[in-house]
Protein backbone atom coordinates (compact mmCIF):
# COMPACT_ATOMS: atom_id res chain seq x y z
CA UNK A 1 0.00 0.00 0.00
CA UNK A 2 1.50 3.27 -0.92
CA UNK A 3 2.11 5.94 1.59
CA UNK A 4 -1.46 7.95 1.45
CA UNK A 5 -2.84 11.50 1.94
CA UNK A 6 -4.92 12.14 5.86
CA UNK A 7 -8.10 10.39 4.93
CA UNK A 8 -9.43 12.40 8.31
CA UNK A 9 -7.88 15.59 6.90
CA UNK A 10 -9.35 14.65 3.10
CA UNK A 11 -13.03 14.13 5.00
CA UNK A 12 -12.58 17.03 7.22
CA UNK A 13 -11.54 19.29 3.99
CA UNK A 14 -14.32 18.06 2.20
CA UNK A 15 -16.70 19.52 4.85
CA UNK A 16 -15.12 22.82 5.29
CA UNK A 17 -14.80 23.65 1.39
CA UNK A 18 -17.34 21.82 -0.56
CA UNK A 19 -20.25 21.20 1.99
CA UNK A 20 -22.26 23.63 -1.01
CA UNK A 21 -21.00 21.56 -3.85
CA UNK A 22 -21.33 17.69 -2.43
CA UNK A 23 -23.09 15.45 0.44
CA UNK A 24 -19.64 16.33 2.71
CA UNK A 25 -20.87 15.03 5.80
CA UNK A 26 -21.75 11.72 4.15
CA UNK A 27 -18.41 11.30 2.49
CA UNK A 28 -17.04 12.22 5.55
CA UNK A 29 -18.62 9.53 7.40
CA UNK A 30 -18.42 7.14 4.37
CA UNK A 31 -14.77 7.82 3.95
CA UNK A 32 -13.66 7.33 8.28
CA UNK A 33 -15.99 4.50 8.40
CA UNK A 34 -14.41 2.96 5.34
CA UNK A 35 -11.04 3.80 5.66
CA UNK A 36 -9.69 0.07 3.81
CA UNK A 37 -11.77 0.32 0.82
CA UNK A 38 -10.24 4.16 0.39
CA UNK A 39 -6.80 3.13 0.83
CA UNK A 40 -7.78 0.43 -1.71
CA UNK A 41 -8.85 2.95 -4.29
CA UNK A 42 -6.22 5.28 -3.57
CA UNK A 43 -3.94 2.30 -5.02
CA UNK A 44 -5.73 1.30 -7.33
CA UNK A 45 -5.00 5.61 -8.51
CA UNK A 46 -1.70 4.59 -7.65
CA UNK A 47 -1.49 2.19 -10.43
CA UNK A 48 -2.92 3.92 -13.06
CA UNK A 49 -0.48 6.46 -12.42
CA UNK A 50 2.14 3.94 -12.85
CA UNK A 51 0.95 2.42 -15.68
CA UNK A 52 0.96 6.54 -17.08
CA UNK A 53 4.28 6.13 -16.23
CA UNK A 54 5.03 3.05 -17.86
CA UNK A 55 3.65 4.39 -20.97
CA UNK A 56 5.84 7.79 -20.84
CA UNK A 57 8.78 5.67 -20.95
CA UNK A 58 8.10 2.70 -22.79
CA UNK A 59 7.61 3.20 -27.14
CA UNK A 60 6.12 -0.29 -26.82
CA UNK A 61 3.64 0.03 -24.58
CA UNK A 62 0.27 -1.95 -25.41
CA UNK A 63 -2.08 0.05 -28.05
CA UNK A 64 -0.37 3.15 -26.64
CA UNK A 65 -2.25 5.06 -29.41
CA UNK A 66 -5.89 5.09 -28.10
CA UNK A 67 -4.32 6.72 -24.75
CA UNK A 68 -4.57 10.12 -26.33
CA UNK A 69 -4.78 12.19 -22.96
CA UNK A 70 -1.64 10.27 -21.72
CA UNK A 71 0.41 10.82 -24.32
CA UNK A 72 -0.20 14.66 -24.15
CA UNK A 73 0.23 14.36 -20.79
CA UNK A 74 3.44 13.07 -20.95
CA UNK A 75 4.59 15.47 -23.76
CA UNK A 76 3.68 18.37 -22.18
CA UNK A 77 4.37 17.28 -18.86
CA UNK A 78 7.50 15.98 -19.42
CA UNK A 79 8.09 14.08 -16.14
CA UNK A 80 6.23 11.30 -14.64
CA UNK A 81 3.47 11.49 -12.51
CA UNK A 82 4.07 11.55 -8.77
CA UNK A 83 2.41 8.60 -6.52
CA UNK A 84 -1.22 9.74 -4.64
CA UNK A 85 1.00 10.61 -1.80
CA UNK A 86 1.04 14.22 -1.63
CA UNK A 87 0.59 16.74 1.03
CA UNK A 88 -2.88 18.32 -0.06
CA UNK A 89 -2.65 22.22 0.53
CA UNK A 90 -5.99 23.92 1.42
CA UNK A 91 -5.67 25.68 -1.38
CA UNK A 92 -6.87 22.64 -3.71
CA UNK A 93 -10.28 22.32 -1.67
CA UNK A 94 -10.36 26.22 -2.11
CA UNK A 95 -10.09 25.69 -6.20
CA UNK A 96 -12.33 22.40 -6.43
CA UNK A 97 -15.01 25.16 -3.92
CA UNK A 98 -14.92 28.23 -6.68
CA UNK A 99 -14.62 26.18 -9.84
CA UNK A 100 -17.38 25.71 -11.69
CA UNK A 101 -16.07 23.32 -14.40
CA UNK A 102 -17.07 20.31 -12.34
CA UNK A 103 -20.71 20.56 -12.11
CA UNK A 104 -21.28 16.94 -13.97
CA UNK A 105 -18.84 15.40 -11.15
CA UNK A 106 -20.54 16.71 -7.99
CA UNK A 107 -23.65 15.19 -9.32
CA UNK A 108 -22.15 11.30 -9.39
CA UNK A 109 -23.78 8.80 -7.35
CA UNK A 110 -23.46 6.49 -4.54
CA UNK A 111 -21.48 8.46 -2.63
CA UNK A 112 -18.54 5.25 -2.77
CA UNK A 113 -18.24 6.69 -6.43
CA UNK A 114 -18.53 10.36 -6.09
CA UNK A 115 -15.62 9.74 -3.20
CA UNK A 116 -13.48 7.85 -5.92
CA UNK A 117 -13.81 11.00 -8.40
CA UNK A 118 -13.20 13.45 -5.64
CA UNK A 119 -9.93 11.54 -4.31
CA UNK A 120 -9.18 11.87 -8.75
CA UNK A 121 -9.51 15.94 -8.44
CA UNK A 122 -8.05 16.39 -5.43
CA UNK A 123 -4.81 14.30 -6.69
CA UNK A 124 -5.04 16.18 -10.32
CA UNK A 125 -5.13 19.75 -8.80
CA UNK A 126 -2.27 19.07 -6.37
CA UNK A 127 -0.63 18.07 -9.39
CA UNK A 128 -1.76 21.08 -11.65
CA UNK A 129 -0.67 23.26 -8.16
CA UNK A 130 2.33 21.83 -7.91
CA UNK A 131 4.11 22.42 -11.05
CA UNK A 132 2.15 25.56 -12.15
CA UNK A 133 0.66 23.85 -15.16
CA UNK A 134 -1.49 26.82 -15.89
CA UNK A 135 -1.40 29.05 -18.97
CA UNK A 136 -1.34 32.99 -18.68
CA UNK A 137 -5.34 32.62 -18.53
CA UNK A 138 -5.26 30.44 -15.76
CA UNK A 139 -6.76 27.42 -18.13
CA UNK A 140 -4.97 23.60 -17.25
CA UNK A 141 -2.87 22.56 -19.60
CA UNK A 142 -2.92 19.05 -19.32
CA UNK A 143 -5.35 16.84 -18.77
CA UNK A 144 -4.43 14.74 -15.58
CA UNK A 145 -7.81 13.19 -14.47
CA UNK A 146 -8.47 12.22 -18.29
CA UNK A 147 -5.03 10.77 -18.34
CA UNK A 148 -6.25 8.95 -14.57
CA UNK A 149 -9.11 7.61 -16.33
CA UNK A 150 -8.06 6.58 -19.42
CA UNK A 151 -5.11 4.47 -17.66
CA UNK A 152 -7.66 3.34 -14.89
CA UNK A 153 -9.34 1.61 -18.27
CA UNK A 154 -6.06 0.14 -19.50
CA UNK A 155 -5.66 -1.54 -16.12
CA UNK A 156 -9.14 -2.84 -16.15
CA UNK A 157 -9.24 -4.21 -19.08
CA UNK A 158 -5.53 -6.05 -18.03
CA UNK A 159 -7.34 -7.73 -15.25
CA UNK A 160 -7.18 -4.15 -12.88
CA UNK A 161 -9.00 -1.20 -11.57
CA UNK A 162 -11.83 -3.42 -10.49
CA UNK A 163 -12.87 -0.86 -7.60
CA UNK A 164 -12.02 2.69 -9.47
CA UNK A 165 -13.74 1.53 -12.52
CA UNK A 166 -17.36 2.04 -11.75
CA UNK A 167 -16.54 5.53 -10.66
CA UNK A 168 -15.39 6.37 -14.08
CA UNK A 169 -17.58 4.36 -16.30
CA UNK A 170 -19.88 7.27 -16.56
CA UNK A 171 -17.06 9.14 -18.50
CA UNK A 172 -15.90 6.55 -20.61
CA UNK A 173 -19.87 6.19 -22.20
CA UNK A 174 -19.49 9.65 -23.34
CA UNK A 175 -16.05 9.25 -25.06
CA UNK A 176 -16.35 11.47 -27.35
CA UNK A 177 -17.49 14.83 -24.80
CA UNK A 178 -14.62 13.61 -22.52
CA UNK A 179 -11.64 13.47 -25.30
CA UNK A 180 -11.87 9.15 -25.26
CA UNK A 181 -10.59 7.66 -28.47
CA UNK A 182 -12.91 5.63 -29.79
CA UNK A 183 -11.46 2.68 -29.68
CA UNK A 184 -10.85 2.78 -26.22
CA UNK A 185 -14.54 3.08 -25.90
CA UNK A 186 -15.00 0.37 -27.71
CA UNK A 187 -12.19 -1.91 -26.08
CA UNK A 188 -14.11 -1.36 -22.70
CA UNK A 189 -17.59 -1.52 -24.22
CA UNK A 190 -16.85 -5.38 -25.13
CA UNK A 191 -15.16 -6.13 -21.88
CA UNK A 192 -18.13 -4.18 -19.74
CA UNK A 193 -20.63 -3.95 -22.24
CA UNK A 194 -21.42 -0.16 -21.34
Amino acid sequence: MSKQIDLANFANNLVLYLSAKVPADEINEFVLNNEKLVSDYIDELDQAINSHNDLRNNSNFPNREIYMNAIELSEKFNQDLPKFSLDVPVSVYQDLATNTYFKRIWQVRPINLLTVNILTLVYRTTVLHKNNLFDNDGQQLVQISSTIEEMAFYNYLNGGATLTFPAFKLWIEDWQDEGFDERLYKLVKAKNGV
